[in-house]
């Protein structure tokens, strides 16, 4: 049975390793580097036994690549949890919020009553389904599928805000072409993503890809940007610099992280 101290130091240690691997896959040499050599192989096998407990996903990249080695990446079931914990925390504190307000006023008879604050101020997303908006993530940090990895703090998103259209497929089908299905009407970054609000087109190709997103058919977003600046000293390389043009909704996304956050009634 382990001592106090003991697990007070395995505790940190696995925090430790999931801050390393939370934004961007960890590999075994910045895992060492990362310790004292005297708990380098210590620091391994808790990565490995936080693979057994699936809080983080081992890769092996064979030998013919050029970032070849064992990678560990927090996995999505985590990360899913991690959302769910703070979306939680944003509705008490909104709740918190109103209460005070309500004691400030002099509506004690409120104030004592969460339950009903709670249901005035609903997360946004119901104030969304009502006006037939959904909100996605757009991009984020992670290493996408085509092996790039987008710096979203590099991401030029002016000239998008000007004309903020949203396409089905990168208007890559025939019968479409680069017809809007939808617009942005907000657009932010926060925590390495871009989120953006999409307000869906009234005709009928438009409100079948909302139903499909309501339904949970569709689910994914994808980043169409123009790469002004490479930095290949990255590892792998990232994209520094770039110039956002349009973002579409589509069947299967380059990155990994670009989900639907919140869906809307399509026919509001």
């Amino acid at each position: 049975m382990k001592d106090p101290i003991q697990k007070q130091r395995d505790r940190r240690r696995r925090k430790k390793i999931l801050r390393l691997a939370w934004g961007r896959p960890l590999t075994r040499g910045r895992l060492r580097n990362a310790f004292p050599r005297p708990l380098q192989d210590r620091a391994e096998e808790t990565a490995e036994a936080l693979c057994e407990d699936g809080v983080l996903c081992r890769e092996t990249v064979g030998p013919g690549s050029a970032n070849a080695g064992v990678k560990y990446r927090v996995s999505d079931t985590l990360k899913k949890a991690v959302r769910r914990r703070r979306l939680r925390k944003k509705v008490r504190q909104k709740v918190s919020q109103a209460v005070a307000k309500c004691r400030l006023e002099g509506r004690h008879d409120r104030a004592e009553d969460p339950d009903t604050v709670r249901a005035e101020i609903e997360p946004e997303r119901q104030a969304r389904a009502a006006a037939g908006k959904s909100v996605f993530t757009v991009a984020t940090n992670e290493l996408a599928r085509d092996g790039a990895r987008l710096r979203i703090d590099g991401l030029d998103t002016s000239a998008f805000e000007q004309n903020p259209v949203v396409l089905w497929d990168h208007g890559q089908d025939d019968r479409r072409g680069a017809e809007p299905i939808g617009r942005a009407t907000s657009l932010r970054k926060r925590g390495g993503e871009l989120v953006a609000t999409v307000e869906w087109a009234k005709d009928e190709f438009a409100q079948r890809i909302a139903e499909k997103v309501e339904s949970g058919y569709l689910n994914a977003a994808s980043l169409g940007f123009d790469a002004q600046e490479i930095d290949r000293h990255a590892t792998p390389p990232e994209i520094a610099r770039s110039e956002m043009l349009e973002f579409s909704i589509v069947s299967v996304p380059a990155d990994t992280g670009a989900l639907v956050k919140s869906r809307a009634t399509a026919h509001a």
